[in-house]
């Protein structure tokens, strides 16, 4: 959490008005169950894409909570206690976790959206899609699934039903719409 304090304790004030939210991807790739805990907001706007998501009481033990203390919303996703946690088996595969993370930053940079939408749950009938920065679909996944792949980018895929279509459409903002390998989009 040092890290994510020293980051936050830098920010300029404009940069952290601007920022909607972290996401904290802790230790996701340990079992098959899947927690969250943090803002409220963000926390029920996960929970209402999956409601079998769990939901634990945030002890603030993370780096989300660096920022939810400067009153930027955090949402810590959480998969259970790793056997390694802390321990020397635990840094086995750092540096290449770290050299991916950093190739997957670099990479997706250039295609970032400059304009941030609002975090909103658009419509309850979301879901998330896992797509490659290439932009075709790799496979509708649920929030409990692990992703198998480093050059991927999560957005909310239209959901299937007509009428649940035809919300989200009406609720997207345009902004996003140029990242989106979503028929219809024409703004790129």
């Amino acid at each position: 959490m040092r890290g994510s304090r020293a980051f936050v304790d830098t920010l300029e004030p404009a940069v952290a008005d601007g920022m909607k939210g972290m996401l904290n991807f802790d230790m996701v790739g340990v079992n098959n169950s899947l927690a969250v805990g943090g803002s409220e907001k963000l926390v029920d706007i996960v929970r209402g894409i999956d409601p079998g998501v769990g939901r634990f009481d945030d002890s603030g033990s993370s780096d989300h909570a660096s920022f939810m203390s400067e009153g930027i919303p955090g949402v810590f996703f959480w998969r259970g206690f790793e056997p390694n946690y802390h321990l020397p088996g635990d840094l086995k595969t750092a540096s290449q976790l770290i050299d991916e993370v950093v190739d997957l930053g670099i990479k997706n940079r250039a295609e970032a959206p400059r304009d941030q939408p609002e975090l909103n749950q658009i419509s309850d009938c979301s879901s998330l899609r896992v797509t490659p920065t290439n932009q075709q679909p790799l496979a509708q996944k649920r929030l409990d699934h692990t992703l198998e792949t480093r050059h991927v980018t999560l957005q909310v895929a239209p959901p299937r039903a007509a009428s649940c279509r035809a919300r989200v459409a009406r609720a997207r903002p345009r902004s996003v719409c140029h990242a989106s390998p979503w028929r219809g989009c024409t703004d790129r």
